[in-house]
C-alpha cells in the first residue's frame, strides 16, 4: 500500500521527534519542521551533486567521495 504524501511528512516527522528524544534534545514542533525541510534539501542536493557534479567512474568509493564533498560544498551555501 503506497502512502499519501501527508503521511509520508508526517512519518518524517515522527522519525526526527524519535532522533531528537534519543538525543535527549527538547521537542519544538517549528525546529521539527526545520529539520524535515533541511533533510529535503540535503537529499535534493545530494541528487544534484551526483547528476551534474560527479564525473562518470567506475570507482564506487572515490564517487561516494566526490558525492558528499560536493554536497557538503553546496549545503554551505544555503
Amino acid at each position: 500500500m503506497e502512502m499519501s504524501e501527508e503521511e509520508l511528512i508526517e512519518l518524517d516527522r515522527e522519525n526526527i521527534r524519535m532522533e531528537m528524544r534519543a538525543a535527549g534534545l527538547p521537542i519544538d514542533e517549528e525546529e521539527v519542521e526545520k529539520l524535515r525541510i533541511a533533510m529535503l534539501k540535503a537529499m535534493v542536493l545530494r541528487t544534484i551533486a551526483s547528476a551534474a557534479l560527479v564525473p562518470e567512474t567506475e570507482d564506487e568509493e572515490k564517487t561516494h567521495l566526490l558525492e558528499a564533498i560536493y554536497t557538503n560544498a553546496l549545503a554551505s551555501l544555503l
